[in-house]
């Protein structure tokens, strides 16, 4: 038909609309097919439902897009002989219960129950020829030019099966026939149901991470309703998985399509209230593979609009930090933090985090506004309370670094050694954790000595610095040893988790106080417990310090090839231009090219095993 033609035609051009008015065109035919079938209610109506999805999924396959009601009726037919073949193997007889739909009273839903069991089973005596068009012709009244379109057959041969059907069928069982079928007849959110079907298995493929199938079921829905919030959302997260999958996957090329196919479904999710955590940090994630710029402008926006008081601190937050780290825009920095001392319904250490950020210090020390943020710091410090807590030794460093940068230099080396002294007094509830703080300003020690000048401090300070580390190590080793169980498991990855970072940290001190030889050592012995492309970065500009330009461009080729999405979304760019050792290359081609994104392999770069 020209219609049929026409509908299939659009819906392959992108009309979402055009197919849902396919399925409207046809819901009721496909269901008295199955009906005919099954002579259940409701196994007719899950075999529709399936039938229009495998016609959605091979739409495109589909050559002849005039004859679409005959081939849907092959579709349909085709699972119903499934589904009888199934019921067959099962040994239950189709026929055997028929659900109730009168809810008035148990002596009408036996009536209505026997009075259908009567009418299919009198269609069962019907050919199957007979039983399609005497179920389609009595089900909302289908004409006999309809019924032959759907079927593929002329109009005489609908009317000549039609005609001896009747003469089987007495005028009573006729009337009976209409009576039951319409009882039966499908209902009015039968469209809703099966986008509401597909809606739940999408959900469900997302959380496994089936990335194509929960793209597939997602598409029937926006196929159909291109405005629907849920369905643009689940395909713009399945994309993202699958994208994210490709850019982690050294062999696999970069796919900017994908990239932009992802982010115009989660725009329009986003666009039509989609405000929820994972669609908002997956748009912010995305745009950074575009514009830093445009991830900030986005977070700020999803700061005031969000209702959760925490998801808008941290968006605040994160924005802010952008927009030092990346952009070097203070002001815009400042402002953003002054959206998150503003969130005062968030918890204390939410907020004191986010303020005692080495990003947001130096947005306050570039504008001149130092004394603002110490007089902040101190206000929410003295909220704290006395236990020892993380905030304390956050509020102690960015202390330290305010004095350092200041110019305060033995103030800033009293405040570490003070608070080395009360760590070593309150030992608190957690020793793992205190060692790891203790390290640290250790190495803020040794920074403040390198300002001064003082060689021989420098050195005495990191052989402190080390011989906490030792012990932090024989610690570690004695105390799970004596720890059974899962205890032994947790206790141990506690110590670990801390050891990390406290290798990292002064490995990234001795960086800066021109120890390239202790820090390069400290590097590869973390790199060793985890490896991160931020230490690949630190080993890469340590080799350039030391004259190893070649092995600083293999070490970046090897970040480029095994960290694509960290070089794709600024990650590398942004850590070049922090890391003063590269300050002799900031203007090198060779170098940019392989810290912007432009170097990132498009063909295989072999394999390679995760730390």
């Amino acid at each position: 038909m020209e219609e049929d033609r026409l509908l299939v035609k659009a819906s392959l051009a992108g009309d979402r609309r055009a197919f849902a008015r396919l399925l409207d065109r046809y819901r009721y035919a496909v269901y008295g097919l199955c009906l005919s079938y099954t002579q259940d209610g409701d196994a007719a109506e899950d075999l529709a439902q399936e039938a229009f999805i495998v016609a959605f999924l091979h739409l495109r396959e589909f050559t002849a897009p005039h004859r679409f009601g005959p081939w849907l009726k092959t579709i349909a037919a085709n699972q119903c002989r499934d589904w009888l073949q199934r019921q067959q193997q099962q040994r239950l007889d189709p026929l055997e219960t028929m659900p109730a739909t009168d809810p008035q009273s148990p002596l009408g839903q036996i009536t209505d129950r026997e009075t259908r069991q009567s009418v299919q089973d009198l269609i069962g005596r019907l050919t199957q020829p007979q039983r399609e068009v005497v179920t389609l012709f009595y089900l909302d009244e289908m004409s006999l030019q309809q019924i032959a379109a759907f079927l593929g057959l002329s109009v005489p041969s609908v009317k000549q099966r039609l005609y001896r059907a009747r003469r089987r069928l007495q005028e009573l069982v006729l009337e009976q026939i209409g009576t039951g079928l319409a009882v039966q007849k499908l209902p009015d959110d039968f469209t809703e149901r099966a986008l509401a079907a597909a809606l739940e298995r999408g959900r469900q493929l997302l959380q496994e991470r089936r990335w194509d199938e929960a793209k597939a079921e997602f598409y029937k829905i926006a196929a159909s309703i291109s405005h629907h919030r849920e369905a643009r959302r689940g395909l713009g997260l399945a994309l993202q998985g699958a994208f994210q999958e490709r850019v982690r996957a050294p062999e696999q090329p970069h796919d900017e399509a994908l990239l932009k196919e992802t982010l115009d479904h989660l725009q329009e999710a986003y666009r039509l209230g989609a405000r929820d955590r994972q669609t908002a940090w997956a748009l912010a994630g995305l745009y950074q593979y575009f514009e830093m710029e445009k991830s900030v402008r986005f977070l700020e926006g999803y700061s005031g609009e969000t209702d959760d008081p925490l998801e808008a601190l941290e968006a605040a937050g994160t924005a802010a930090n952008h927009a030092v780290c990346s952009l070097r825009d203070y002001e815009w920095a400042l402002a953003l933090h002054r959206r998150v001392l503003a969130l005062v319904d968030t918890p204390l250490k939410e907020r004191l985090r986010w303020h005692l950020n080495p990003a947001i210090l130096t947005a306050h020390l570039k504008t001149g506004r130092q004394t603002a943020w110490s007089q902040q710091a101190e206000e929410l410090y003295r909220q704290l309370g006395e236990t020892l807590t993380e905030q304390h030794f956050m509020y102690h460093l960015d202390r330290v670094d305010l004095e350092r940068r200041t110019g305060q230099i033995r103030a800033s080396i009293q405040t570490c050694q003070d608070f080395i002294d009360r760590l070593q007094r309150e030992r608190g509830d957690d020793p793992v954790q205190r060692r790891f703080w203790i390290s640290d300003m250790w190495a803020e020690i040794a920074k403040s000595h390198h300002a001064l000048g003082a060689g021989p401090q420098i050195d005495q300070t990191l052989n402190q610095a080390h011989d906490n580390l030792e012990a932090y190590r024989v610690e570690w080793r004695a105390a799970v040893q004596q720890a059974v169980g899962p205890q032994r498991d947790e206790l141990d990855r506690r110590y670990r988790r801390c050891f990390d970072p406290a290798l990292h940290n002064l490995g990234f001190a001795c960086m800066q106080i021109d120890r390239a030889e202790t820090a390069e050592k400290l590097f590869a012995r973390a790199q060793r417990l985890r490896e991160t492309p931020l230490r690949c970065m630190c080993l890469a500009a340590l080799r350039l310090h030391q004259g190893d330009r070649a092995g600083s461009l293999a070490q970046l080729q090897y970040i480029n090839e095994a960290y694509k999405d960290y070089v794709l979304s600024g990650g590398a760019r942004g850590q070049f231009g922090r890391l003063e050792l590269f300050a002799p290359v900031w203007a090198d081609a060779e170098f940019l090219a392989l810290t912007d994104g432009s170097a990132v392999p498009r063909i295989s770069v072999g394999n390679r095993q995760d730390p």
